[in-house]
């Protein structure tokens, strides 16, 4: 079986969270010999992810608690270079925290064969309560009707990772940052999209923390098209990213 790391970034997000932690804790002992889950809190100044994971019975999965010691605003591209500055060698899956992988999709990745020289991408669906309270799963489309993959969430070697650069934390501050990393790793990697594997989108409905709220995400998305021009925009003018993990970190757990 392929060994998977997961690199989850955390912010101020107890609820969404505790679903994930549940999740794992769940997964069969086949898959938990397989797998290591990195958790990055991005300086979470009011629920930090410590007293989360401290309140749980038991944890039957291999967890390690990284935390940033400053709060950047939407530094969550920095707290990811981390994850994979400190990950083993080997398959890296990173997504955002309200983005839930299910057993089956944990097992694909695990037991398909994997080139080391592509990143793959999985089909995105939304959970949503219907009117009898039971869930169903909608898968998410563009404009057009095609599947939408979560265009933050992959699965890449960490030398692949790496070889892109990692993410440009000259945006981090501001809300945006993901468009400038994924060309750099469309021209290192081979993208293939796994149309039989789902991750789960956990919305603010169903669980009111599983992502940032809305007016904290537009107050800064207008300042990264701003930071994106200074810098020279895309094409050509596409800058490598320098300099990865500029924060104080430390290993919690």
């Amino acid at each position: 079986m392929n060994k998977l790391t997961l690199i989850y970034p955390y912010y101020n997000s107890a609820g969404i969270l505790q679903k994930q932690l549940d999740g794992w804790n769940a997964l069969p002992p086949d898959l938990i010999a397989n797998l290591v889950v990195i958790l990055v809190d991005d300086g979470s100044p009011v629920f930090p992810a410590l007293p989360v994971i401290q309140r749980q019975e038991s944890i039957k999965f291999e967890l390690r608690l990284y935390c940033v010691k400053v709060d950047i605003p939407w530094n969550q591209h920095g707290a990811r270079n981390l994850g994979a500055r400190v990950a083993d060698d080997g398959w890296l899956f990173m997504s955002d925290i309200d983005h839930q992988l299910p057993e089956d999709s944990i097992r694909g990745l695990m037991t398909r064969k994997l080139n080391e020289k592509c990143y793959y991408t999985l089909q995105r669906v939304t959970a949503v309560k219907k009117e009898d309270g039971n869930l169903k799963y909608d898968l998410m489309t563009d404009a057009f009707g095609k599947p939408k993959p979560h265009p933050n969430t992959f699965l890449v070697t960490k030398d692949m990772f790496w070889k892109t650069g990692g993410y440009d934390e000259d945006y981090c501050g501001v809300y945006g940052g993901d468009g400038p990393f994924m060309r750099w790793l469309n021209k290192a990697a081979e993208k293939r999209h796994f149309v039989d594997l789902i991750l789960v989108r956990w919305t603010r409905d169903l669980i009111p923390d599983a992502s940032q709220p809305p007016e904290y995400r537009e107050k800064y998305r207008a300042l990264y098209r701003t930071k994106f021009e200074k810098k020279g925009g895309g094409g050509k003018n596409l800058q490598f990213p320098k300099d990865p993990v500029r924060f104080p970190w430390e290993r919690l757990i």
